[in-house]
């Protein structure tokens, strides 16, 4: 009895610890944040000019939302797509178009990714398209995430998608300008 009653106090002094090591980190201010993923946060215009700047390369681009269950569905496909594509020297931009920079970092955590996290940050009706425009990416009136586009080194969008179909769809576009994911 002796020997199964001082195991059992050594688990229990064992639980208390664990216990109390875990509350000692989930109180600490960044215990919550530490595993998220800084994320940059951008005006569409700033966003646009960004994809831009990427002339001369095949780019993937994806726009999605966190909240929405068609990114959400499409997202492990993309990230994979990204990754292999990163790889054949293709930039890949991803923009999230959550309400605050926080939304997405909560979300991103603990995923590997392929491409630097930016927020878009809210924009008036009209302006989305508008800064979008000179990319050749065509928000129009039903804009809806997830939103994936791929454009060809000349700056010309050779594919574009709206739905959780997108990765896949984008393989075809890809292997249309000769990158091979």
């Amino acid at each position: 009895m002796q020997t199964v009653l001082r195991h059992s106090s050594r688990a229990v002094r064992h639980i208390v610890f664990a216990g109390a090591a875990f509350a000692a980190v989930a109180a600490h201010p960044s215990a919550a944040v530490a595993q998220e993923v800084p994320v940059s946060s951008l005006s569409a215009r700033d966003a646009a000019r960004l994809i831009q700047r990427e002339r001369g390369k095949v780019r993937l681009v994806l726009v999605y939302n966190a909240g929405c269950p068609a990114s959400r569905k499409m997202f492990p496909e993309f990230l994979d797509l990204a990754e292999r594509s990163r790889q054949k020297n293709v930039s890949v931009l991803a923009f999230s178009t959550d309400a605050s920079p926080e939304i997405t970092a909560r979300y991103l955590a603990g995923a590997r990714l392929p491409f630097r996290p930016v927020q878009i940050r809210p924009w008036r009706s009209g302006e989305f398209d508008t800064a979008m425009r000179p990319t050749g990416i065509d928000i129009g009136k039903t804009f809806g995430t997830p939103l994936i586009a791929v454009i060809d080194r000349n700056g010309r969008v050779v594919g574009q998608w709206e739905g959780s179909s997108g990765a896949r769809r984008a393989v075809e576009w890809l292997n249309s300008v000769g990158v091979r994911p």
